[in-house]
């Protein structure tokens, strides 16, 4: 009995796992021809960092971060950070990649570890050198975009605004389900166990 009980609540588990594991894009500014990307950036030198912001529509767990960058001279470790809203500029840093780039333009796919949540609202990614003797470049969208961009030469104490050309930038969330949802799911969960006991 205990056999026949225990399937449909591992069902109801693993649907209800599928859908947090679904991952929406949040922003996407690569251009729609392969590769997305140019072979000219925005520099990330030096105190130089540039920044972008989004926009979350609701709750979101942070998934994943693709992004196309490259070295300006030799290997050069960058940063990739996903950051707070601080009154209209990057603020607080909630997740940060080390990426080891080359001189080739280079699409990097950067794993969420801690996977912060985002609730609805404004945020940023930045692109920082690593140190003051790395340096790098954030590629350039491929169709010729437009945005509102944020770059840095004081290594981000202050931010100003601009509008250029696009990084390019892609960000994953997957969408935190309402309590509501579990609340249907424990229900149907409840429903399947009462109705194999009769």
């Amino acid at each position: 009995m205990k056999k026949v009980i225990l399937k449909p609540l591992v069902l109801t588990a693993i649907l209800g796992s599928a859908v947090v594991a679904n991952a929406d894009v949040l922003l996407n500014t690569f251009g729609a021809t392969d590769p997305g990307f140019t072979n000219t950036g925005w520099t990330v030198d030096n105190t130089q960092s540039m920044g972008r912001a989004f926009t979350s529509p609701g709750t979101y767990v942070l998934t994943e971060i693709d992004i196309a960058l490259f070295a300006t001279h030799a290997a050069s470790n960058v940063r990739v950070n996903l950051c707070s809203d601080g009154g209209g500029m990057p603020g607080s840093v909630m997740e940060s990649f080390l990426v080891t780039t080359t001189p080739d333009p280079t699409k990097y796919f950067l794993n969420s570890v801690t996977n912060p949540v985002l609730t609805a609202g404004t945020y940023f990614i930045t692109v920082t050198p690593d140190t003051d003797d790395d340096g790098g470049a954030w590629c350039q969208t491929n169709d010729g975009h437009s945005a509102d961009l944020t770059f840095s030469t004081d290594s981000g104490a202050t931010w100003n605004n601009f509008n250029d050309t696009d990084g390019a930038v892609t960000v994953f969330g997957s969408p935190v389900p309402e309590p509501a949802s579990f609340a249907v799911l424990g229900l149907g969960a409840l429903a399947l166990v009462r109705r194999r006991r009769k």
